[in-house]
């Protein structure tokens, strides 16, 4: 690999039980040993956003400003997907609406886009589905097409 790359790992956090932090993590530390791509998580990057937010309880009592701090969010994530050289995403069924938003940002900037999902197909969001490179139904498929891209 001649250049550092840099992923940006997408996926559903409002509805994941950890806001889909541990996936990030375990595929950001395989990728960065065995490839040497750094990966941009959404969960680290937006913490000086949300720092003393309950988004959930801002979003009860005080909808303008809510929706001023989801502006800003927005902004920050669809900055990821422009500097990012591939983006990874995890979809196993929960409710998104943000990842559909950076995966179609992705695809109208051609940048390499994979998906790991365990759902059937048919269950994809067809909008969404389109958008992607590549989908896999695991991490470990999608650590072999990097292997190929990559040489490794």
């Amino acid at each position: 690999m001649s250049k550092k790359k840099t992923a940006y790992l997408i996926g559903p956090m409002d509805y994941a039980s950890d806001n889909g932090l541990m996936w990030r993590r375990y595929y950001s530390k395989i990728l960065k040993e065995k490839f040497n791509i750094n990966c941009i998580i959404p969960n680290d990057e937006e913490k000086d956003v949300l720092t003393n937010i309950d988004i959930w309880e801002l979003k009860e009592k005080d909808f303008e400003q809510f929706t001023k701090v989801m502006k800003q969010i927005i902004k920050m994530d669809l900055e990821f997907v422009k500097k990012s050289d591939l983006i990874i995403a995890r979809w196993n069924g929960e409710p998104i609406a943000g990842t559909i938003g950076e995966a179609t940002l992705a695809f109208d900037l051609s940048k390499k886009s994979y998906l790991v999902s365990n759902r059937p197909k048919k269950e994809f969001p067809n909008w969404f589905a389109g958008c992607f490179t590549k989908i896999f139904k695991t991490f470990k498929e999608l650590v072999q097409q990097l292997e190929e891209d990559y040489n490794v």
